[in-house]
């Protein structure tokens, strides 16, 4: 959507800013044959339609986060002064949304072909989603260089506080250590200086079905028990993309689950479009305010995972 956004520059200071929107059927005599067949047999199809056929993203039908408005929830704050420069290094001293005396969120969904963190805060009415990061094992990435890169990027933060938030998985050990992967993490970042809670120990993994149905609250934002929902729409892009493009299905019991095919259906490189990103906002959402809801006297859709 960024590019589109400076198309409507476009429209409003000519003189500023040009645009030219093509798909890439323009630059077939420059393509493999049957190059555009096998990616369009190989991605999903939202992912094809905005990367190769250049079509504006589109909500899909049956969405997990269904309440979900761009417009509405996306927002973009940056520190101009910061990007004074040009080739300065994006941290976030850029970022004009993070408030420095308040401690920071952490969503994390561990993976082997993907590791993905959503970095949130939670000031008063208001949770604000403010980016997201991933590491790929197709590029010889692990959980360690998703560490050392939240590290690297809020160095300069002054309160280093941080609630981290997963679902069981980050309670396993990993193959070539005594420590849980959520433990190994935290000691990276105690030691770059980093307070670090851990607000996931044991238990089982929270239903698709209450998470949805909590994500419906609060994105309807009629609850004044609930903050409002804000995400960062450049930092957290993907992020965005990947809650925009999660749809339902039904479990064979009848209840809602988030369809995960997209896990398998792309391919290595761009598997931070997949429902990964979502996984890693879904349990800090969770974690934070499923209480609130109890006490708001609203009951989740299934009472064994509450």
């Amino acid at each position: 959507n960024w590019l589109f956004d400076l198309e409507q520059t476009q429209l409003a200071y000519p003189d500023s800013t040009k645009v030219i929107l093509a798909n890439c059927k323009c630059n077939l005599h420059n393509l493999m044959t049957g190059y555009l067949d096998e990616r369009q047999k190989t991605t999903t199809p939202w992912v094809f339609e905005a990367e190769y056929l250049n079509k504006r993203p589109r909500k899909v039908d049956k969405s997990f986060y269904a309440m979900l408005n761009e417009d509405q929830h996306g927002y973009s704050n940056f520190n101009y002064n910061y990007y004074d420069t040009i080739g300065k290094v994006p941290t976030s001293k850029g970022d004009a949304d993070m408030v420095e005396d308040k401690p920071l969120i952490l969503g994390i969904d561990w993976g082997g072909v993907i590791n993905s963190m959503a970095i949130a805060q939670h000031i008063p009415g208001e949770f604000r989603v403010l980016k997201s990061m991933y590491v790929l094992s197709d590029k010889g990435e692990t959980q360690d260089d998703l560490a050392q890169q939240f590290i690297k990027y809020y160095a300069s933060k002054t309160l280093k506080t941080v609630y981290i938030f997963y679902d069981n998985t980050g309670n396993v050990r990993t193959g070539n250590t005594r420590v849980t992967r959520a433990e190994q993490f935290k000691a990276l970042l105690t030691a770059a200086g980093w307070t670090v809670i851990l607000r996931t120990e044991g238990g089982a993994n929270v239903r698709h079905s209450n998470k949805h149905y909590l994500f419906e609250v609060i994105l309807k934002e009629d609850n004044p028990r609930l903050p409002i929902f804000r995400i960062n729409k450049y930092n957290a892009r993907d992020l965005l993309i990947s809650m925009q493009n999660t749809q339902i299905v039904t479990a064979y019991d009848g209840t809602i689950k988030k369809d995960k095919s997209s896990e398998k259906k792309l391919r290595a490189s761009d598997r931070q479009l997949a429902t990964d990103l979502s996984d890693a906002l879904d349990t800090a959402v969770y974690g934070l305010f499923r209480d609130t809801l109890r006490s708001a006297g609203i009951s989740l859709p299934d009472s064994r995972f509450q």
